[in-house]
């Protein structure tokens, strides 16, 4: 689980969004890729939200950085529900660098994608 403080003028913005969305999926997105996609159960207005689910450790952290900070810098690390990684991703300054890797669900690398 993962808890979320606002800034007062992200509380604002959330609570309206939040209104408008009860029951449906809010995407949690860096470069294009989500992330997380949680799903609004009821309006947030204080400003606090905890986003819950089935998180490794590292997928987390992960998260949590994106939330955080919007841009990631160095590897992003995506796993499988069974913990295993699923693939990995290198990013400088908010943008994918290099190949990044994708793996099977007993984390053995089954193919290497070329950018």
């Amino acid at each position: 689980m993962l808890d979320i403080t606002l800034t007062e003028e992200g509380t604002k913005d959330f609570a309206k969004i939040t209104s408008d969305a009860i029951g449906k999926s809010l995407a949690i997105a860096a470069n294009e890729i989500v992330f997380s996609a949680p799903m609004i159960s009821m309006a947030i207005t204080n400003g606090k939200l905890q986003i819950s689910g089935n998180f490794s450790a590292a997928s987390l952290t992960d998260l949590e950085a994106i939330i955080s900070y919007g841009i990631l810098n160095g590897e992003l690390r995506d796993f499988h529900p069974n913990g295993k990684l699923k693939s990995a991703r290198n990013f400088e300054n908010g943008e994918e660098k290099g190949s990044w890797k994708e793996y099977d669900e007993n984390g053995k690398l089954v193919k290497v994608h070329k950018r």
